[in-house]
């Protein structure tokens, strides 16, 4: 059995390979946070540090087929490259120059970051996510074990009464929010303003100085009830989402954005049924002309397998709704509705109206309100905006001179639109123990919502919605109720209240199945488990 601190050492490995390659759904752990985001510029930073340094050295080519080449640092390590044959001997030549290649990323990098991607990679592996049919992550548990046996180890360890998880949980968190603090310190850092310009009175005029006071100042923390394992710490969700967005635009990387649009049927016999209306990726890159980030409506394919930040997203509608642009039934309309949208102004107008922090957080209460008061005043000038956009947003730095809204100010707008568009603290399917046997799905119409933040792929995003289409095609004749109950990492359907709490409350897995295809044999084509992280 090895030890617990050579299986760290090989997860750090196994997350320089995913880095390399671009494999960023392996780096995207569920910790309970809620702060997905707040990665996002820690392994792009990291992901683009890297690429620099290999292309600069040639490199990166050979790297990358070393690193897909099965085995091949096991073969590199057992045979002398006299004894190989002739088809091996690039192959493993390429895996000892990765060898030494290791070395200097280390230095690269620095260890606390090597070892934060292997802790990504690490607790990635110690969940366990179940989707339902339409890929909506709703439950996740933290495995008994340290993760899968690594490419660079021959085995892992299962964990005793000591627990080490909750330790590495906490390590990760405190190590991601050091690292965002620097982030926005640079974004102030870049900003060139001085203290004294950028205040007026007592308040701040200026947004990234107000976002380096609302992430220090909005903070919590989730007690951890085991022993050696210190709280895990948070920062509100809202300033996180602002930061990422500032800073992925600064640093003129591209984002991509993929929607599910579902539709909901009022059925008077099963209640409320849902199908996939359709799904789409949108690729957007930063425009300093505008301001914004601008769709792109064809993209080259090299840009199609590059990491960038990617946020999972929703609609639901009613088919008897009658609405226009964002609100209408047709597939068409709505998406062309939303290429003509900022799409930040919508991602920030949700995450202001979301909770600040994880339920289990011993500050879940906390008034942004109050907060964003004392930070840049409660001033609320006058801003045309819309659901689609706000003149006056906008994700350049900002000038002194110009008109742009506070954080105050982008809250009371969103919270305006929220209630508006009944889009406030919208889940399309509500995550947590909770609700134990039966998980209740959304049932009104939501124009925009996002599920999840993470760093992924073009071509990863399409890939998830061609099967995501493929599959509901196939399965025409399945009935999607409201109610879903859990059957290991599948959600599975229903339209029966009582029949899902009844199928819930059954302890045996293939019993549950059974049960299941007695009344819903016309939906197992939906029920296969989803990969960890499904964009």
């Amino acid at each position: 059995m090895p030890a617990y601190s050579d299986i760290l050492t090989a997860h750090q490995r196994e997350a320089l390979d995913r880095l390399i390659c671009g494999d960023m759904h392996d780096l995207d752990p569920c910790i309970g946070d809620v702060s997905c985001q707040m990665r996002v510029p820690f392994i792009l930073d990291a992901y683009w540090k890297v690429h620099s340094r290999l292309r600069e050295r040639g490199l990166l080519d050979c790297i990358y087929e070393a690193i897909k080449q099965p085995n091949g640092g096991q073969q590199a390590a057992r045979h002398n490259v006299d004894g190989t044959v002739e088809g091996q001997l690039a192959a493993l030549r390429a895996w000892r120059q990765y060898d030494d290649t290791v070395t200097d990323i280390r230095q690269l990098l620095g260890e606390k970051t090597i070892e934060l991607l292997g802790l990504c990679y690490s607790l990635t592996f110690s969940n366990a996510l179940s989707y339902d049919e339409f890929g909506t992550c709703f439950y996740f548990v933290y495995l008994g074990s340290f993760g899968p046996p690594s490419h660079h180890h021959d085995s892992h360890r299962k964990l005793g009464p000591d627990n080490q998880l909750p330790i590495l949980r906490q390590k990760l968190a405190s190590g991601i929010v050091a690292y965002f603090h620097d982030v926005v310190g640079r974004l102030v850092a870049a900003s060139t303003h001085t203290t004294r310009e950028v205040k007026q009175g007592d308040f701040i005029n200026c947004i990234e100085q107000q976002l380096y006071e609302a992430v220090h100042r909005l903070s919590s923390r989730i007690e951890q009830q085991y022993p050696h394992a210190d709280s895990i710490p948070l920062v509100a969700c809202q300033p996180q989402m602002r930061v990422v967005l500032l800073h992925e635009f600064a640093c003129k990387r591209p984002m991509v954005v993929t929607v599910r649009r579902l539709k909901i049927v009022n059925c008077s016999v099963k209640g409320l049924i849902y199908t996939l209306s359709d799904t789409r990726c949108l690729y957007y890159t930063p425009s300093e002309e505008t301001g914004v980030f601008e769709l792109v409506n064809s993209v080259d394919n090299k840009f199609r397998n590059i990491p960038c930040l990617s946020f999972n997203c929703w609609s639901t509608y009613l088919d008897s709704q009658p609405g226009r642009g964002l609100d209408s039934s047709s597939d068409a309309e709505y998406f062309h509705a939303l290429a003509q949208s900022d799409i930040s102004w919508l991602i920030v107008a949700y995450s202001n109206v979301h909770p600040p922090f994880a339920s289990k957080s011993d500050a879940n209460g906390d008034d942004l309100r109050s907060t964003y008061a004392n930070i840049c005043g409660a001033e609320v000038r006058s801003f045309d905006y819309t659901r689609e956009r706000c003149h006056g947003f906008d994700l350049q730095r900002q000038r002194l001179e110009e008109k742009r809204p506070t954080l105050y100010e982008e809250l009371v707008m969103a919270v305006d639109l929220g209630q508006r568009h009944n889009f406030a603290n919208a889940r399309l399917l509500p995550m947590g123990a909770r609700f134990r046997n039966c998980y209740v799905r959304i049932g009104h119409a939501v124009d925009f919502a996002v599920e999840h933040v993470n760093v992924s792929t073009l071509g990863r995003a399409e890939s998830f919605c061609m099967s995501l289409r493929s599959r509901h095609a196939s399965a025409s004749q399945a009935v999607i109720g409201q109610f879903v109950v859990r059957i290991g990492r599948c959600g599975v359907s229903c339209t029966d209240e009582g029949f899902a709490r009844s199928l819930g409350g059954i302890k045996h897995k293939n019993k549950k199945w059974g049960r299941y295809a007695s009344r819903y044999a016309q939906n197992l084509m939906l029920c296969i488990e989803f990969s960890n992280s499904t964009l």
